[in-house]
């Protein structure tokens, strides 16, 4: 994968997230991010279990990358891009061998190749709305109408309170005069 570590170096600005496969550690797992100072999901389990003290954090992740490789359901993968804001994904021999059953299919509608070799690809990904993009306005209009007048609507509810209250005395004098109305 050296070539797509030079590619990725001259490439790729910023920290994007990238996903890779997950193995022990001093091996050529995270090999990505180890060579391009790109954060990954996760690299090796046991030193983030080691540097934290708990397995709590790696475990999880640990699943959600082999889910995410292996899954049939591309509603599954997008959720855990969306989870961890992934970027980039990584299919390469090492993916290949950790997850024979890796699903390419669903990365490839999950964004396009940005890199490619004989060996490796690179996928730039990103997580879609599923609302139609003509219809986003349109949502976050409604949005913003309805969070304009849920405030207004709190501030009116006294007012509109004593209103009811005041219509409930208001034909009778009596009770007007005992509550201090007039």
């Amino acid at each position: 994968d050296y070539e797509l570590i030079n590619w990725i170096n001259k490439n790729i600005k910023g920290q994007p997230i990238i996903i890779e496969a997950v193995g022990d550690s001093y091996t050529d797992y995270a090999r990505i991010s180890a060579n391009t100072g790109i954060p990954a999901v996760l690299g090796w389990p046991v030193h983030e279990w080691l540097w934290r003290g708990t397995y709590d954090v790696a475990r999880p992740r640990v699943e959600d990358i082999k889910t995410f490789y292996t899954t049939k359901g591309l509603q599954e993968a997008k959720d855990i891009i969306k989870k961890y804001n992934v970027s980039f994904v990584v299919v390469s021999i090492l993916e290949k061998q950790k997850y024979p059953d890796l699903n390419e299919d669903n990365i490839k509608k999950l964004g396009e190749i940005v890199y490619q070799d004989k060996h490796a690809r690179l996928y730039k990904v990103s997580y879609k709305s599923e609302l139609p993009p003509n219809l986003c306005p349109y949502f976050w209009k409604l949005v913003a109408a309805i969070l304009m007048f849920i405030p207004n609507f709190i501030l009116q509810l006294p007012i509109l309170f004593c209103n009811l209250f005041t219509n409930k005395t208001k034909d009778n004098p009596k009770e007007q005069r005992e509550n201090g109305f007039y």
